[in-house]
């Protein structure tokens, strides 16, 4: 394994923890939910489908590398929309201008728009990163699954 590919690698574990680890945060937290209410379809099954896919990443397939950076791009992207029409509400929703809402709320939203940063250049990594590139060809390149796993 050359420099390029354990590169590639460090950062893929890196990429892949921390959005499986989010994901299934995700879905621990709608399951919690106490009113009964759980939208499966988009609140458990497709955050659970997106973990697996990252984690089958592990397998070297090109294309669902592509399709995983498309998505983390689209969900980073969606979480700084939202995050910035959020603050741009609180901005304004005091009375006579009064920005106490938005200190109080402010950082909540903040800290969902950096992780919706995260997602964003997790995807371009991913897409892009001619070290993650090598080490996915690397991953494609052998027959036997014991030698991926070392």
């Amino acid at each position: 394994m050359t420099a390029l590919e354990r590169r590639g690698k460090c950062l893929f574990l890196v990429i892949a923890c921390l959005i499986v680890l989010d994901k299934l945060y995700g879905v621990g937290l709608a399951l919690t939910n106490n009113d009964g209410q759980v939208r499966w379809a988009t609140s458990v099954l497709q955050p659970i489908v997106l973990a697996l896919a990252v984690a089958m990443l592990w397998r070297g397939d090109n294309r669902l590398r592509l399709v995983a950076a498309g998505l983390c791009v689209l969900s980073g992207a969606e979480r700084i929309f939202v995050s910035l029409r959020i603050l741009r509400v609180l901005a304004t929703a005091g009375p006579d201008g009064d920005s106490s809402i938005l200190c109080l709320f402010g950082i909540p939203v903040g800290a969902v728009a950096a992780v919706g940063v995260l997602y964003v250049v997790a995807g371009l990594l991913l897409a892009f990163s001619p070290s993650m590139r090598e080490f996915f060809r690397y991953q494609r390149g052998f027959d036997n699954v014991r030698s991926r796993i070392c």
